[in-house]
């Protein structure tokens, strides 16, 4: 079995979905007489992943370490703050060392104040949809926004769904929901009210402007297979589900 991390499954997924080989909407195959959309729209996909539930505005920064391997740290990718400036020759007070650090960065950004949070992002969501249509657009949800904040956690992530409705998600993908709270997870996707992409239901059909397309899900693998899996075998089940849905796909 192979130690698949999820920096590669990450890279896998957008490998596969850069190349075509696996794609997260699917249409009928090539050969399937199918029913287009009107002229002059395309449907168009607004996705957002890895709020980690954070409602309120933040301030923009740089992390202080990029994990990885204890081989590799102080080096790129996971080079941190003091080995960055070291590698670099500069002072940790210099003008340049303000933008290639956390604590510099928190200090250039105060001016600006705080940016994001989730109404700044509902309405861009909504903009979004008002000016393409609701035909002519659909709102997926990734993973990471459930979970990971202070609120989320002290209340099983409560808030979630309701979280997803201000962002007018019309499915998501399953998270890590389901192995932080297995016993209040059911009822998460009952108050979501929408679907919800897991590894044992990974596609969902929906009908734009009369054509009927479908969604396929990829979870994190470890969920499924926690004492591990070939990711061949794991690459080659995510193909299958893909040309499954294209067949059933308008």
């Amino acid at each position: 079995m192979l130690n698949f991390s999820r920096r590669q499954f990450l890279a896998a997924s957008a490998a596969g979905l850069a190349a075509g080989s696996l794609s997260g909407c699917a249409t009928g195959t090539k050969n399937t007489l199918r029913r287009k959309l009107p002229a002059q729209s395309a449907l168009q996909l607004l996705f957002y992943a890895d709020t980690h539930a954070q409602w309120q505005p933040a301030y923009v920064h740089p992390a202080a370490n990029h994990l990885g391997p204890m081989s590799l740290l102080g080096q790129a990718p996971y080079i941190t703050e003091q080995s960055r400036l070291a590698s670099l020759g500069l002072k940790s007070n210099s003008l340049a060392a303000s933008w290639l650090t956390a604590q510099g960065a928190r200090s250039s950004v105060q001016p600006f104040k705080r940016m994001g949070g989730y109404a700044v992002l509902a309405e861009a969501l909504a903009n979004k949809r008002e000016a393409l249509g609701a035909e002519a657009s659909l709102t997926l949800e990734g993973g990471q926004c459930w979970n990971a904040s202070g609120l989320a956690t002290l209340t099983q992530g409560r808030y979630g769904p309701l979280s997803s409705h201000w962002l007018g998600a019309e499915v998501r993908v399953a998270s890590e929901e389901a192995a932080l709270w297995p016993e209040a997870v059911e009822q998460l996707y009952k108050d979501f009210k929408r679907p919800v992409l897991t590894a044992e239901q990974p596609i969902r059909y929906f009908t734009k402007s009369g054509v009927r397309i479908a969604v396929v899900g990829c979870v994190n693998p470890w969920q499924q297979f926690p004492q591990g899996f070939d990711e061949q075998t794991w690459l080659k089940g995510l193909q299958a589900q893909v040309n499954l849905a294209a067949k059933s796909a308008s």
